[in-house]
């Protein structure tokens, strides 16, 4: 299989896939729905594989890996040097609108996923050659949101799912996740897709597909299809907005009570998980919890380790929290795979088969003994020459000096052998000192997915976090049931950053080979980065990889540094005032390393309406932005700002208030009240405490530091 510039070039696919099954039933909307949540269907094989890989936007000077342009960077943002599509079909006009192909996908599939951080224009999609396109409309609805697009369309009624404590929704709530939009459109023909816009203006996209051997029997999409399947989507949302799977057979639980690991040991932590002896098993379900005097550094230094059928390798082999997809520490979130909740427990969805034996155990390197509450859910299970192992390993660099003159590659899994790829986790400390996500962003590069015999990426991306459905390096803390950012500590994405996405609906399967990199490419010049992550994967026994056990150096939690902010990037021109420092401070000031200089603000208001009288120093007079770097925590409270007597308004005149109430952690991030008018030398900043969150713990405001801007 090769993507080269777009184009999608299948050469004998049914004799490298084999021939579908005989008699089998034709597959439909419903089919990839249900699949939506299955995730059993992954520890198994297909009886009629196919093969994943994505169109995207990337830069076309991206030709073969390591070649002039292979960390080109043009790749939506208008006026690329080479257009980002399959072909021009109609050069621009006048208008500066032109007509361009960016799909043309022969024989039986699906489409499984889309993707844009925003595109202008409209895309056309026509199934099976047939002359009436199944969509034609806006880009970003055909991106993120296909199905409620197509009910639109065809005045169809949406379906109403009613999930607790949502209300009623459509299409969107769950299917919709983030900027990406997971909708199956089946097809037994061909797909073609064109895009009616702009090159010079935004134009990102990812759409993925799943393509079968020929000859596959499939029901192409159509609008009613929303009315024939509505119970199908009905049952996805409601799974996926409240990420749980549903048992289909009778299963035991094993609940070891609380297992003590000490310090320097390993232990079985699970001895008696078994169906029967030397019986096939499935575990369904995993759930663990942790105490430790220093938890966050325990959950990096004590290893779990599983062993399936006794190879002499464990198949997992990861960091207890970097396993469970949100270290460093406890971060809830929720998806379909994985779920840490606010009181620690962290539970496992990956399916895990095995012939006759799993062993699961952890090896603690650190230097403090750890207690495990664990939870296990076995079921029987049919082993055949279809059943696939879980593997989940682990992988770190740490003090990377990062040059943006060198940019590189680095390696999540290369694996051989058969199986099928089905997440990740990336861990970084990043020690990035812009106070802003423009300065201090880690992820500008692009996933390449090599998948078999290619020799051009399946998979080449337009920017990291665009693999992980999101975009313009957004700091925001979320979660979906694919993927999540559970941990951004900031300001921007300075400090502890943590991204995940599980392939669910669009697991990559490979025959023979795969090779999973991310592009390494910061704003910024930075010294001592660290990156972590982990690549989940099934494989059939013989599958081997470029794991390598770790040791106890490389298991070490990196502690963030010191750091001062820099006007750069974002932040260029801005004046740094740190909060604590500023008269009216004084005695409110509080330490630890997530701030500037290692001190920040904190005052703790007694009513609602007490006010801080703080005074702040412009180099002169005039117009400046005004920012504010404030902590975020469960226990924050809301507050307005006066300056120089007048009391700071936002849009139709109200009273411009922030909140700074988070559930989880403490976190920074930047706060912008707009542009001020400063006197020169002293002017008077005043804090107002107004009323807190409901869910807040209390009424703290914590301030880093103030930086302001010439207008």
């Amino acid at each position: 299989m090769t993507i080269r510039h777009g184009i999608w070039v299948c050469a004998m696919m049914g004799w490298l896939m084999g021939p579908p099954a005989a008699g089998a039933e034709a597959m439909h909307t419903g089919t990839f729905i249900r699949q939506m949540t299955d995730m059993r269907r992954l520890a198994e094989w297909p009886e009629t594989p196919y093969t994943v890989f994505q169109v995207s936007s990337y830069d076309r000077r991206s030709e073969f890996f390591g070649g002039p342009g292979w960390f080109a960077n043009s790749d939506g943002f208008g006026n690329e040097p080479i257009p980002g599509v399959m072909d021009v079909l109609e050069e621009p006009g006048e208008d500066k609108v032109g007509r361009f192909l960016l799909a043309d996908v022969k024989g039986p599939g699906v489409m499984v996923r889309g993707w844009t951080a925003r595109m202008n224009g409209t895309l056309t999609m026509w199934l099976d050659g047939e002359k009436e396109p199944v969509f034609d409309g806006a880009a970003n609805d055909f991106l993120r949101d296909f199905y409620g697009a197509v009910s639109r369309a065809n005045g169809i009624e949406p379906v109403i799912t009613g999930l607790s404590g949502v209300g009623e929704v459509g299409y969107g709530l769950t299917m919709t996740q983030r900027d990406a939009g997971y909708y199956p459109v089946p097809f037994a023909k061909g797909c073609r897709i064109e895009w009616r816009g702009k090159l010079n203006e935004l134009h990102f996209y990812h759409i993925e597909f799943r393509q079968y051997p020929e000859g596959t029997p499939i029901q192409t999409f159509r609008a009613e299809d929303l009315k024939t399947y509505a119970d199908d989507i009905h049952s996805a949302q409601s799974g996926l907005y409240h990420c749980k799977i549903s048992a289909k057979a009778p299963s035991e639980q094993w609940d070891n009570k609380t297992v003590q690991v000490p310090a320097g040991e390993t232990v079985d932590i699970l001895p008696d998980l078994k169906v029967a002896a030397g019986q096939p098993g499935l575990v369904t379900e995993l759930g663990m919890k942790f105490q430790a005097d220093d938890l966050n550094r325990a959950l990096r230094q004590a290893v779990l380790r599983v062993t399936f059928d006794g190879v002499s390798r464990p198949q997992i082999e990861a960091p207890l929290g970097d396993f469970f997809g949100a270290a460093p520490g406890v971060n809830p979130y929720n998806t379909l795979p994985f779920t840490v909740t606010g009181d620690g427990i962290m539970t496992c969805r990956f399916a895990m088969p095995f012939e006759k034996s799993a062993r699961f155990e952890v090896r603690n390197h650190s230097d403090q003994e750890l207690a495990i509450e664990c939870l296990a859910t076995i079921e029987r299970y049919e082993w055949t020459d279809r059943s696939l192992w879980f593997h989940a390993l682990w992988r770190v660099n740490h003090g990377i000096d990062f040059r943006t003159d060198e940019v590189f590659d680095v390696p999540y899994i290369l694996a051989n052998g058969q199986g099928r790829f089905v997440g990740c986790a990336a861990y970084l400390m990043n020690p990035a000192t812009v106070p802003h996500s423009y300065g201090n962003w880690w992820g500008e590069g692009d996933e390449k997915i090599f998948v078999d015999d290619d020799t051009f990426p399946s998979f080449f991306g337009t920017g990291s976090e665009d693999y992980f459905n999101y975009s313009w390096s957004s700091p925001d803390l979320f979660t979906h049931a694919y993927f999540s950012q559970p941990r951004n500590d900031g300001p921007g994405n300075r400090g502890y950053v943590t991204n995940n996405r599980f392939h669910v609906l669009d697991d990559i399967l490979f025959q023979d080979r795969l090779a999973f990199y991310m592009e390494m490419y910061h704003h910024r010049n930075v010294d001592g980065l660290s990156y972590a992550r982990t690549a989940y994967f099934y494989a059939r026994p013989g599958v081997y990889s470029d794991h390598a056990p770790f040791f106890k150096k490389e298991l070490e939690l990196p502690a963030l540094p010191n750091w001062r902010p820099t006007a750069s990037h974002g932040a260029a021109n801005a004046i740094f005032s740190e909060m604590d420092r500023l008269p009216g401070a004084e005695g409110l000031t509080a330490e630890g390393p997530l701030y500037s200089e290692g001190r920040a603000m904190v005052w703790s208001p007694v009513k609602d309406g007490a006010a801080l009288l703080l005074t702040l120093t412009a180099p002169k007079a005039g117009r400046y932005q005004l920012n504010l770097t404030m902590e975020r925590t469960p226990g924050s409270g809301r507050f307005a700002l006066r300056l120089n007597g007048e009391s700071i308004l936002e849009g139709e005149g109200k009273e411009w208030q922030c909140d700074l109430f988070t559930p989880d952690h403490p976190i920074l991030r930047n706060v912008s009240p707009g542009v001020v008018d400063l006197k020169e030398g002293a002017n008077e900043l005043v804090l107002i405490a107004r009323e807190a969150n409901s869910k807040s713990k209390g009424a703290r405001i914590g301030g880093d530091f103030i930086w302001i801007t010439p207008r």
